[in-house]
């Protein structure tokens, strides 16, 4: 109980209390389209959440996982109902426990079948665990500059 009561405190210092408040975030203004059918653009302002890494990554956990309990099996649509960006996904991912790692790669795998896409978005591919991008239906890749030995192996790897 101890363990974590201390996780929620540094949960709570790093503003989580902001986070898991009211108002609550409505999964279904996510997916909200326009009358003629098209989706819109969301932009939920995380620099805040990139201040503190644990927090930004106990929020991804938690927005996945709340979407694959609510969002019904949809199989292999033509176009997802929703589509994640998550920049700067390093920060999600360094010195993460594997736990973490874990269920994000488990998420991201059954996610799918529900319609959702999720893209981590960063400037090197081996920021993302193996078993993650492992996982992922797409990949989009820009001018990558590799500097290093590392670098490169990471590049012909991705």
């Amino acid at each position: 109980v101890g363990a974590i009561q201390r996780a929620l405190l540094v949960l709570e210092n790093q503003g989580g209390e902001h986070l898991f408040g009211e108002p609550a975030l409505e999964l279904a203004d996510l997916m909200a389209t326009t009358e003629d059918g098209q989706g819109r653009i969301s932009i939920l302002a995380a620099d805040k959440l990139m201040a503190s890494p644990r927090l930004y990554a106990t929020f991804l956990l938690w927005l996945l996982s709340e979407l694959f309990e609510e969002l019904p099996e949809v199989g292999d649509p033509d176009k997802p109902k929703l589509v994640f960006f998550f920049d700067e996904a390093h920060l999600l991912f360094d010195d993460a426990p594997k736990a973490l790692v874990d269920k994000v790669e488990q998420v991201a795998r059954l996610i799918r079948s529900k319609g959702v896409g999720v893209y981590f978005i960063t400037q090197n591919p081996a920021d993302v665990p193996e078993d993650i991008l492992g996982q992922l239906g797409n990949r989009v890749q820009h001018a990558l500059r590799a500097f290093t030995a590392r670098d490169r192996k990471a590049l012909k790897q991705a």
